[in-house]
C-alpha cells in the first residue's frame, strides 16, 4: 500500500478518534452537552482523504512522468553520438 508519512498517520489518527466521537456520543465534562461532529471536522476529513489520493496516486504518477522525460532526452542523447 506504501508508506505513509508520519503527518499523514497523524492526521488519519484524528479521523478515526473523529469517527469514535460521531460513533459513540460523547459529553462535554463542563456543560454535559453532547459533543457533536461539525461542519469543519468534515471539511478536514475530507482535507486528508485528498492528501491520501495524492500521496498514494497522484505524485507517484507525476514523478515517474518527470522521470520519463529525463529518460527520454538521455535515451536521444546515445542515438546521436
Amino acid at each position: 500500500m506504501g508508506h505513509f508519512p508520519s503527518r499523514l498517520l497523524e492526521d488519519l489518527h484524528a479521523i478515526r478518534q473523529l469517527g469514535n466521537l460521531a460513533a459513540h456520543p460523547m459529553s462535554n465534562t463542563v456543560t454535559g452537552e453532547i459533543v457533536p461532529v461539525e461542519f469543519q471536522e468534515a471539511e478536514y476529513t475530507l482535507a486528508v482523504l485528498e492528501d491520501v489520493f495524492e500521496h498514494l496516486f497522484i505524485a507517484p504518477k507525476r514523478q515517474q512522468q518527470r522521470r520519463d522525460v529525463i529518460a527520454e532526452k538521455l535515451r536521444e542523447t546515445k542515438k546521436s553520438r
